[in-house]
């Protein structure tokens, strides 16, 4: 339902896939684009201000999720292999 809203509202375009009838293909066109990258960086803005405000030093932030999120992945990965 809410990807007939997008594609109404012409942010996305669906065709049925010519590989798998039963399946979509669901694309950004232009405006929907356009809209998403407007989005991320209004999104980037408030989290620099947001992070400036908290004297918390993003890029090092992100570079340290980054590095704990892969390192939970090694150890879910070693934890559940059989």
């Amino acid at each position: 339902k809410s990807l007939t809203v997008l594609e109404a509202e012409g942010l996305v375009t669906i065709t049925v896939n010519p590989d798998h009838k039963r399946h979509n293909v669901v694309q950004l066109t232009k405006q929907g684009a356009q809209l998403t990258q407007e989005a991320s960086m209004y999104l980037e803005e408030l989290l620099q201000q947001h992070f400036a405000e908290t004297g918390v030093n993003l890029q090092q932030y992100t570079k340290d999720t980054v590095a704990l999120r892969n390192r939970l992945e090694q150890v879910a990965s070693s934890t559940y292999k059989k």
